[in-house]
């Protein structure tokens, strides 16, 4: 499991509000853990119509991720 979450104030005009967490569960232990990530990719999900994106399962090969055409993501 994999999550992508954006805070309430992610995309307004106000400074240092670009942040998301980053959060997944390991499949080993149960454990989770996240991470804390600003810069541009925050915004532009935002802009792009999500809060919070959630990934489960797995791929054998790497994969592109395409958001309502807008955004990509490489995984």
């Amino acid at each position: 499991m994999l999550i992508f979450a954006i805070g309430p104030l992610t995309g307004s005009p106000i400074s240092f509000m670009s942040r998301m967490a980053v959060v997944t569960k390991s499949p080993e232990t149960g454990f989770y853990d996240r991470s804390m990530v600003g810069g541009d990719f925050p915004a532009k999900l935002k802009r792009a119509g999500y809060d919070a994106i959630s990934f489960t399962g797995s791929s054998e090969e790497p994969v592109y991720l395409f958001f309502g055409g807008k955004m990509a993501l490489s995984c």
